[in-house]
């Protein structure tokens, strides 16, 4: 078989027109007067794989192509020079405008798979593998840009101090089953711009205001409010909530064994729990243990209810231990719950 092509030497970019013949062994390329350009054997030659419906080009040793556009020549060549069944497929493929908008779905799907599962999985990962050391650093560098940026010294009086260190000693001991929790209550005046307001840190300091201490109608409402950031600091909520939003090279950087890549949250930190909060998966997870505790420690979680319930209400601040009052009404409503089934016996 004969056909017309062009021919590219291989030492510039002067194109040629051509007529490439098939023969039994091989090839022959001659130029339009029909001098010869190329010889050779099929041994010798490659045919580049298929893309959507562009030419192909035949390659020889030499670094010479030809390009072909006559379908019968290229599936000839195809088969005398065993192209590979998997760029066939791939042509197929991509030449189907159903395959590529089902191609299209199915990668949106794996994006959306890996962006809802995935990475949520890899932070969990991460973050429990931290150790202490490099938890009890970031912790530290995240309390000074706190205090840097959102909180002045607390007012509270001393003897207010001893009795709430008192009130979270067993609620730390009680979460403490590992050497993650530093058991350790820091006291800050939140102002305006923080108000009534808890925050965890990674090594189990607990950040609390005194807006938050004046407005608790009781000390049950304050032990709720503790063991529920105790639950975020156990699940190590914060971290897992900032690797979750800092991307996937960090992530990929801590998955291969560089676990002190994570002390650079330090900088992200501040900001995820003062503006950005806990997504509302991690606070209902936290609500849900602290329940539990609450319930097994033989109290009730009406307390914290309450209290959650007024800081929605009075708090300028949008952030860490409530987000916006229809959601703070379902996660009270899922507190009622856990503890009706609780009271019945289906916990």
């Amino acid at each position: 078989m004969d056909c017309p092509a062009t021919y590219l030497d291989g030492r510039s970019s002067q194109t040629h027109q051509a007529m490439i013949h098939l023969l039994s062994d091989g090839v022959r390329v001659d130029d339009e007067d029909g001098n010869l350009l190329e010889r050779a054997m099929f041994a010798n030659l490659s045919l580049s794989p298929p893309l959507s419906n562009r030419d192909r080009f035949l390659k020889f040793a030499g670094g010479a192509r030809c390009q072909l556009s006559e379908p019968e020549m290229i599936r000839l060549l195809d088969a005398r020079l065993g192209s590979s069944p998997g760029f066939d497929m791939v042509h197929i493929l991509e030449s189907s405008w159903r395959m590529v908008l089902v191609s299209s779905i199915c990668l949106i799907g794996f994006i959306w798979g890996v962006m809802t599962y995935g990475i949520p999985a890899a932070a969990r990962h991460v973050a429990m593998a931290a150790p202490p050391a490099i938890m009890d650093s970031l912790s530290h560098k995240t309390v000074e840009m706190l205090d840097e940026r959102f909180f002045d010294e607390s007012e509270l009086a001393e003897y207010r101090k001893v009795e709430l260190r008192a009130l979270f000693a067993p609620v730390c001991a009680d979460f403490s089953q590992d050497s993650l929790c530093a058991g350790e209550l820091l006291f800050r005046k939140g102002g305006d711009r923080i108000g009534a307001n808890a925050f965890a840190l990674p090594s189990g300091q607990i950040v609390i205001t005194d807006e938050l201490i004046d407005m608790a109608r009781s000390p049950q409402e304050i032990a709720g409010v503790l063991a529920h950031e105790m639950a975020h600091v156990g699940e190590r909520h914060s971290i897992r909530h900032a690797l979750q939003h800092t991307g996937v090279f960090l992530l990929i950087s801590a998955l291969v064994g560089d676990i002190g890549s994570i002390s650079s949250l330090a900088t992200t930190l501040p900001t995820v729990l003062v503006e950005s909060g806990y997504s509302r998966k991690f606070e209902e997870e936290a609500d849900r243990i602290a329940c539990i505790y609450l319930l097994e420690s033989g109290r009730t979680t009406a307390p914290y209810q309450a209290i959650l319930s007024r800081m929605t209400e009075e708090s300028p601040s949008d952030s860490s231990l409530f987000t916006t009052h229809p959601a703070t009404e379902k996660r009270i409503m899922a507190m009622q719950e856990i503890e009706a089934q609780y009271r019945r016996g289906l916990r």
